[in-house]
This record gives structure tokens, sequence and C-alpha cells, in this order.
């Protein structure tokens, strides 16, 4: 049975990362930001990934989810946020598939140092378990 939710998410977010890149991009390239004095550069906007996994309901099709990223990077934004704690990892797997033909080109942001990687399960920000996950 076809999940009626998951295709008005999708759906509802292409529709904003359009409105949104067509208002910011005012038929230009996508304005950039540095973050830090490292030269680190990312698009003026990003994309956070969590709901496509987490938080709001059931999960996105992977498919869609893929193609929503993979959309937003066409359309200019190379910063992506992520966190283990969101389906514990499969969120960040997820963004992985989408990115993968074009890592070199985008930034990840991801948020580590929960517990087996479920934020219910409390803090691990033990120097071994940061570089488990990193």
């Amino acid at each position: 049975m076809y999940n009626y939710s998951h295709f008005v998410s999708v759906q509802f977010c292409n529709v904003l990362i359009s409105k949104a890149l067509f208002i910011n991009l005012k038929l230009q390239k996508m304005d950039k930001r540095k973050l830090g004095n490292q030269g680190l550069e990312v698009s003026k906007l990003g994309l956070g990934c969590m709901g496509l996994t987490f938080g709001y309901g059931p999960a996105t099709d992977e498919n869609d989810a893929i193609k929503l990223i993979q959309k937003a990077y066409e359309l200019g934004i190379t910063f992506f946020d992520t966190a283990e704690a969101y389906s514990q990892g499969g969120n960040e797997i997820l963004l992985g598939k989408a990115v993968k033909s074009f890592r070199q080109d985008v930034v990840l942001a991801t948020k580590f140092g929960f517990l087996d990687g479920d934020a219910t399960k409390g803090m691990d920000s033990r120097p071994e378990r940061i570089r488990q996950v990193v």
C-alpha cells in the first residue's frame, strides 16, 4: 500500500527547495559562504536530511529521498546535514548513497556522540567512540 504522507513530504520538499532556490538564485548561481578561516566554502542554503529517515513519521522511500538530495545538488546546494542518531546511522548511509557520484563537491555535516548511535540512550563522547563513528 502506498503511503500518501511520503508522497506529500517528498513533493513538499521538492517544492520548497525549488522555490527557495529560485528566490535565492534569481536565475544565477547559488551564493556561497565561507565557514571558519580555513577556506571551507558551502552553499548559502543547506539541506537538513533528518526528516528523510527520522523524526516526522515513517521514513521517506529511499529512492525518493536520494532523488531529492541529488536535485538539491543540481540546484546548487553543497551543504548537507545529518546525524548518527537519525535512524542509528541510517540517515548518514542514505546521504552517502545520494552524494556518492559528487562526494568531492559537497560538505557533509554530522552530529555524533550518542550511546550506540541512539539519542534516547544518552551521550557517549569518549574519544574511542568518536573515532569509531567518524
